[in-house]
């Protein structure tokens, strides 16, 4: 099972802003699409990610002024990226290892879309299941 192959199932829709836009309008992207990241990016590439996290640490340091301010303040970058070909584990351990829970997916330089950790976690219950029904229907076949 690759990172592929849970995009195939879940799309590829990633939500993205500008650095130089507002925190308001990051945290309005954010609302609007019920997620917990936005991909920061500029002139197609991605420079950041920021998360609600970051914003409500933003409001904390910052309080209302943080709203106003550019959502490039606030990002984390360097962002770690997958591949479409990168085996779900190691993207298990990409994110377990730097304590994060968004990974853009990213081929031949293309962002083709985004791997959450609840992704993964729903495709592997997907997988459970159907192992449970072919070994109860197996057992109904042979008992």
């Amino acid at each position: 099972m690759n990172v592929g192959d849970i995009l195939h199932i879940k799309g590829d829709d990633v939500y993205s802003v500008h650095p130089h836009q507002s925190v308001a309008d990051a945290a309005n992207v954010l609302a609007e699409h019920r997620i917990g990241v936005v991909l920061v990016r500029h002139r197609g590439e991605v420079v950041g990610i920021l998360s609600e996290r970051d914003i409500i640490r933003a409001i904390t340091d910052h309080k209302a002024a943080a709203l106003i301010m550019q959502v490039r303040n606030f990002m984390s970058s360097p962002v770690q990226t997958c591949s479409p070909d990168d085996s779900v584990a190691k993207a298990v351990e990409t994110m377990n290892g730097r304590r994060i829970r968004h990974l853009p997916v990213v081929s031949l330089g293309a962002l083709v879309g985004m791997l959450s950790i609840t992704d993964i976690v729903k495709y592997r219950l997907s997988e459970k299941q159907k192992e449970v029904a072919a070994l109860r229907d197996f057992a109904v076949a042979v008992g």
